[in-house]
């Protein structure tokens, strides 16, 4: 939440960093919930951690001998939902009285 939005989000720059065979995502500084598993039974065998850009997501991957995995982007939702929050109009509840 400390970086600019406006670099955070600019779309030239994001076209700019683009790399062919590359996942797409709407921010130029990516932060990924991963979660991955190794073997047959999930449950046993799951793994997870907060990885910067695809770099680090590919190291983890990598050190837990991943078989499937789920990546979800935190830094758009976190902004939209401070956004929201800030958007927000107080509202009274309880009795009035």
């Amino acid at each position: 939440m400390k970086q600019d939005p406006k670099t955070l989000f600019d779309k030239a720059a994001i076209r700019e960093g683009a790399q062919s065979g590359d996942l797409a995502f709407d921010n130029t500084d990516p932060v990924f919930l991963t979660i991955a598993s190794g073997r047959q039974n999930a449950k046993e065998d799951a793994s997870a951690a907060v990885c910067h850009r695809m770099k680090e997501v590919a190291k983890f991957l990598k050190e837990v001998s991943a078989k499937s995995w789920t990546l979800l982007e935190l830094v758009t939702p976190a902004h939209a939902l401070h956004k929201a929050l800030l958007d927000a109009k107080p509202r009274k509840r309880g009795r009035s009285g």
